[in-house]
């Protein structure tokens, strides 16, 4: 397990509003999903530029879990108070080598 938090001075909804907003994506990950179908809702999927399709799990304003062959990524989002909201990212190797989810982040 790898696993990294900050604290944002911001109400979870609005993290939330920006985490679930594919175009914002771009400004973190260097390969971004192109369209989530049909939601973000468990049971949806990411699609990426190359045809992978990554499994969603859902709470709503707590909790999405995104399942890719390779890795298990898991994003928190806690509120602190009404203002700030405490954002987690874990991430999991799932049958593969965990050189891959350390190589992911370091291309970041």
């Amino acid at each position: 397990m790898n696993k990294v938090s900050v604290t944002i001075g911001r109400p979870v909804q609005e993290v939330w509003d920006f985490f679930t907003d594919l175009p914002k994506w771009k400004s973190w990950r260097k390969v971004a999903p192109t369209e989530v179908t049909p939601g973000w809702q468990t049971g949806g999927t990411l699609v990426f530029p190359s045809g992978e399709k990554d499994e969603l799990v859902v709470k709503p304003l707590e909790e999405i879990r995104i399942l890719s062959r390779w890795l298990e990524n898991i994003y928190r989002f806690i509120a602190t108070d009404d203002k700030s909201t405490l954002f987690e990212y874990e991430f999991n190797p799932r049958g593969g080598s965990p050189e891959i989810g350390r190589a992911s982040c370091r291309e970041r």
